[in-house]
């Protein structure tokens, strides 16, 4: 992730690091699968636009689904550092 998009929050507590890598894994999986059956045929022409659809499709999801906001789960992202861990 990139530092200039980190949250000034703190993660809340009930988003552990087990919690925020179950929610990324699933968030990410529903924002696929709305990529495929959605945007395909913008993709091909305009390939950079995946990465920011997908965050902000996996985003939704998680704050329609769990209630968590941006702000929220970002910030959980950063402080159990998900991205860094492979």
């Amino acid at each position: 992730m990139l530092s200039w998009d980190k949250p000034e929050s703190k993660a809340p507590e009930e988003l552990s690091r087990d919690t925020t890598v179950d929610l990324v894994k699933t968030a990410n999986d529903q924002a696929f699968e709305v990529l495929k059956k959605e945007y395909m045929s913008t993709l091909m022409s305009e390939p950079m636009v995946m990465p920011l659809l997908i965050s902000s499709l996996a985003h939704d999801w998680v704050y329609q689904n769990h209630k968590w906001t941006e702000e929220q789960f970002k910030a959980a992202l950063f402080e159990h550092k998900i991205y860094e861990d492979p």
